[in-house]
């Protein structure tokens, strides 16, 4: 897949996590607590959406990783604005307030607009590959194991954007993995 040639080291954001969200030592591990844990007052902290950013911030070029969602069956993951508000609720997140994301709930999958988008994959995917082609107004989502594209955002990016991780079940978790 050529997307791997510009493979990124995606080092998630303590200070931005939600604190039911515990991130690990190295970055690379965020996962869902049963109870908030008592975390520093960050401006960059998300306070309703059990989300966590990644360090990195792009405003320009081609940007790849991929992220193993395991057996999760509740999961969302794509990019969002650094500029994003904090407080938004899961129903806010849309390319409208600065979110590309793709969520799966169950057996659903959907492209996160406004209105929904569903999609159809053939089998739940292990690890999500995602595309970043800042110039290009593209974020293009990959089952890895199955070289799929599950689905391409279109847009116009006027802002740096950030990795961005939701979790909303308890023992869930997500890793980055090294590409």
């Amino acid at each position: 897949m050529i997307a791997r040639e510009f493979a990124e080291d995606i080092v998630l954001d303590e200070d931005t996590a939600h604190p039911k969200l515990f991130v690990s030592d190295d970055g690379k591990r965020v996962e869902y607590l049963s109870r908030e844990r008592a975390v520093p007052e960050s401006p960059g902290r998300f306070t309703s959406l059990r989300a966590v950013l990644g360090r990195n911030s792009f405003s320009s070029g081609h940007h790849y990783w991929e992220v193993d969602v395991g057996g999760n069956e509740i999961w969302t993951v794509g990019l969002c604005s650094d500029s994003v508000n904090r407080e938004l609720h899961f129903e806010d997140i849309h390319p409208e307030n600065g979110f590309w994301n793709i969520s799966r709930t169950f057996n659903n999958y959907q492209a996160l607009y406004r209105s929904c988008f569903d999609f159809k994959v053939a089998a739940p995917p292990l690890t999500v590959g995602i595309f970043l082609q800042y110039e290009q107004g593209l974020i293009s989502f990959y089952d890895v194991k199955q070289f799929r594209i599950l689905y391409t955002f279109i847009g116009n990016f006027t802002q740096p954007l950030r990795p961005c991780f939701l979790l909303k079940s308890p023992h869930a978790a997500l890793t980055i993995l090294p590409v």
